[in-house]
């Protein structure tokens, strides 16, 4: 439940703040302004560890190692591996990395 909240959220919040600060876009308030861009690095930075982190957890509860986000910088194949393990069963029982979380 954490994790699809946590990536509610966060597309949420991104697609706001893209769609006021877009760098350059046409629909976006602020067109041709630098501070567009610097805000939408800043909000980048800000959520990549949480996101990353929230990954991180949902690989955990498949049983796999936080490792295996590495799986994505394999272009094409990459993200289609990485998205089979994001949507793989938890693992029913507790694991190496602690406690079902289902339960």
């Amino acid at each position: 439940m954490f994790n699809s909240l946590s990536w509610l959220v966060f597309g949420i919040i991104g697609s706001v703040l893209g769609s006021i600060f877009g760098g350059g876009d046409a629909g976006s308030v602020l067109t041709g302004s630098g501070i567009g861009l610097v805000l939408s690095l800043i909000y980048s930075l800000v959520a990549i560890v949480p996101t990353i982190s929230v990954l991180v957890r949902r690989l955990h509860d498949t049983g796999r190692s936080g490792w295996h986000y590495w799986w994505c910088l394999i272009p094409i194949a990459g993200p289609i591996i990485f998205l089979v393990f994001l949507v793989s069963p938890s693992v029913p029982m507790d694991n190496l990395y602690g406690p079902c979380p289902t339960d």
